[in-house]
């Protein structure tokens, strides 16, 4: 019994290089704008499934000794397809939770990172009223390279940008810093918005005392606006 089982792993080792030629060969990128890579997708999946099954159809033709050898290799390379996927379901899982986990921590941090930027009074120049600038008092709890975009949205079937602008040049700021900054507007479209929205970033460098990229999103209404 011992040699005939012997042959039939020797079988099954044996396909593993055609297998491999044919993974290698079919499931390699053919080009195009997209190319896919599928190599492995066949040749990993039977090593996992062999190994499984030269151990278990060994152990199976070592205890059990009435069954037959071809009985015990079937019931072998089905609890080793089922091993397979038990294993393969739970890498998965635990992949994915890991990857909410990280998501959601980098979801508070960037909460608490926002947090730091703070947009504390804003206004038109001359007024809302096909305005020419937005001034903005900023404050920020870090140092860096601070940036600010303006833009007016009007909602509807797409949202249409009225005017927009951006803080020319970017500046260094230092931590606890509150600065007076004015934006330049370029009108695109008559009308008056619906919403002001406040795009604001302060990148580190060497000097800045920001840990990351900061970017927030702050979103007001035209009669949000306080002048000083």
């Amino acid at each position: 019994m011992w040699r005939t089982h012997g042959i039939l792993l020797g079988i099954l080792i044996a396909a593993i290089l055609p297998l491999l030629i044919l993974d290698r060969w079919l499931l390699a990128p053919k080009g195009g704008s997209m190319p896919l890579d599928l190599r492995g997708l066949l040749i990993l999946p039977y090593l996992g499934w062999l190994l499984g099954h030269m151990i278990l159809s060994t152990l199976l033709a070592y205890g059990w000794r009435t069954g037959g050898l071809l009985q015990i290799h079937g019931i072998a390379a089905l609890l080793s397809a089922m091993l397979l996927g038990i294993g393969w379901w739970t890498v998965n899982y635990v992949d994915g939770v890991r990857g909410r986990a990280a998501h959601e921590a980098r979801e508070a941090a960037r909460t608490t990172l926002e947090a730091t930027l703070d947009l504390q009074q804003w206004w038109f120049e001359p007024d809302a009223n096909g305005p020419e600038a937005i001034h903005l008092i900023v404050t920020t709890e870090h140092s860096g390279r601070l940036a600010i975009r303006v833009a007016g949205l009007q909602a509807g079937e797409w949202e249409a940008l009225l005017y927009g602008g951006e803080m020319k040049p970017q500046r260094w700021v230092t931590a606890g810093e509150t600065v007076n900054v004015t934006v330049p507007l370029t009108h695109v479209l008559a009308g008056r918005p619906e919403r002001i929205r406040f795009n604001l970033y302060l990148f580190p460098d060497q000097r800045g005392s920001a840990p990351d990229r900061i970017f927030k999103v702050d979103e007001r209404s035209p009669e949000s606006a306080l002048p000083p």
